[in-house]
This record gives C-alpha cells, sequence and structure tokens, in this order.
C-alpha cells in the first residue's frame, strides 16, 4: 500500500502564491513567414520604430523576419504586453506584398484604452524579395 501525503490548503496556496510570483524573463517575439512574390511586383514595407535591411535572391517569394524587441526604460510585464500585442501584418494582392506594423493593441501603461502614455517596441525587419521588384519603402524612427 502506497503512503499517501496529505497537504493542507495554506501550504498549496503558499506554495502557488511563490510559483506564481516568480519572475519570468520578458522575451522578444520572432516572425517568419514567405510569401509568393513575382519579380515584376511590388513590395511596400512600412516600418514604424525598429530598423529594415532588404537583400535579393533568385526566389519568386519574399521572406519576411521580424524582431519584435522588448522596449527599454519601461516595466518588464509591462514591455511584454507590448512585445505580446504587437502585430505584423503581410497583406498579398495581384503582383503586390505589403509588409507592416501593427501597434493596435498595444495597451497603455495604465491599462485604460485612450489616455495615450503607451511605448510601442521596436521591430527589426530582415527581408529577402526577388531581384527586380518595384520597392517601396517607409521608415519613421529608425534607419532603413
Amino acid at each position: 500500500m502506497r503512503p499517501r501525503i496529505r497537504i493542507s490548503p495554506s501550504i498549496a496556496a503558499l506554495a502557488f502564491t511563490v510559483l506564481a510570483s516568480s519572475p519570468v524573463s520578458a522575451q522578444d517575439r520572432l516572425f517568419e513567414r514567405t510569401v509568393d512574390l513575382q519579380p515584376t511586383g511590388t513590395l511596400r514595407i512600412d516600418g514604424n520604430k525598429g530598423s529594415i535591411t532588404v537583400s535579393s535572391w533568385d526566389s519568386p517569394q519574399v521572406e519576411v523576419r521580424a524582431r519584435v524587441e522588448l522596449p527599454e526604460g519601461v516595466p518588464a510585464g509591462y514591455a511584454q504586453q507590448t512585445v505580446n500585442a504587437t502585430e505584423i501584418e503581410i497583406i498579398t494582392g495581384s503582383g503586390s506584398v505589403s509588409v507592416q506594423t501593427n501597434y493596435d493593441r498595444v495597451p497603455s501603461r495604465s491599462g485604460r484604452s485612450g489616455d495615450g502614455e503607451r511605448t510601442i517596441p521596436p521591430v527589426h525587419y530582415e527581408i529577402r524579395a526577388p531581384r527586380r521588384i518595384d520597392l517601396q519603402v517607409d521608415s519613421d524612427r529608425g534607419p532603413a
């Protein structure tokens, strides 16, 4: 017969509190996606904060790698929320691909919507595209 171990509810609650309050290290988030684009197509890249690096290759595809980086100067929990809420959007159309950062879901620091006190994380793009395309880049608050 196996011995039974009983844990009192107060000890279980204490153990849960200690484990739940343990710091979880905040992390960057990586996004990767490849879409088709013929060499005569158009690639639009709209970056807000961060960096954009574009290189060419002989494949009829656009390869997008984006690293959403933790913003500096804010509490770790809020920084992770901003990273998780930042969306990378890739919109494909007839002969075109559009890559953009969407910060609409990034919360304010107070948690209340509309108070304007929010920090957006930098996004660093590495993109490979066909050699002969129409490339349009719009970059704000970062090198292109």
